[in-house]
């Protein structure tokens, strides 16, 4: 008797996980698994994170990320730190990085390789990342970015304090944070913010491209793709034009 229920109970484990990979497929358009297709791109893996909002969501925790790093076991873990960084200490990098990016490097740096893919500008390529000074412009206090920034952080609070690893990958939800965005960039372009908005299509655009080559380098190889949730779109177009080998 002891030996059915165990095998109950594994057999309704493995539908689970079933039931969980079929729902990451069917609410995202594959938007995180990037099958081969002939020979450009294989076993790539693109995962979303909500930075600080994983201590306060129990739905999508650390423990999450590993067991999903655990599950693919890719041979790389790309994640969202500069690579000039990688090998700096804890107390240098939680000034500076998402919690979740510092935790997966600590955990498994020994067991696999891991990488880093950001970028924080061109003056700083060279230079310790304290170095870098984010734009102080208080940009809160105009009514239409406000609002924005409050629309933004409301989506935030109801969904992704309490979504699953699964369900924060959800395409829809991310293209609101991305049209969101949009209106923010053409609000503070009115507000003579054109070196900001350059930045952030600068930080992704060699973002992309530091993933693209950490792949191209590592043909062949399992790679897994740790990013904010706001970078999970545009990154997933930079590898589809790599799928489709478009010169990039």
């Amino acid at each position: 008797m002891q030996n059915l229920v165990s095998a109950f109970f594994y057999a309704k484990n493995l539908l689970k996980k079933f039931y969980e990979r079929a729902m990451i497929n069917h609410k995202t358009g594959k938007n995180i698994v990037l099958e081969r297709n002939q020979n450009t791109l294989e076993n790539i893996k693109i995962l979303g994170t909500i930075h600080k909002l994983h201590n306060e969501n129990p739905n999508y925790t650390f423990n999450h990320i590993r067991e999903a790093i655990i599950e693919f076991e890719p041979d790389i873990v790309a994640i969202e730190i500069r690579n000039r960084d990688i090998n700096e200490k804890n107390e240098y990098l939680i000034d500076y990085y998402p919690p979740e990016m510092i935790q997966i490097k600590k955990e498994f740096e020994n067991r696999i390789a891991v990488v880093g893919f950001d970028w924080r500008g061109e003056d700083l390529e060279n230079e310790p990342i304290e170095k870098w000074i984010p734009s102080k412009a208080n940009l809160s206090k105009y009514e239409d970015i406000s609002n924005l920034m409050k629309k933004r952080k409301k989506i935030m609070n109801d969904f992704y304090k309490t979504c699953s690893i699964y369900e924060c990958q959800d395409k829809s939800k991310l293209q609101e944070l991305e049209l969101i965005e949009k209106e923010l960039n053409v609000v503070l372009l009115g507000y003579g913010q054109e070196k900001l908005i350059q930045y952030k299509k600068d930080r992704e655009s060699i973002m992309g491209n530091n993933i693209l080559k950490i792949i191209k380098d590592n043909d062949g190889k399992k790679v897994m793709v740790i990013t904010g949730i706001t970078h999970v779109l545009y990154l997933y177009d930079r590898l589809l034009c790599l799928r489709k080998n478009i010169n990039i």
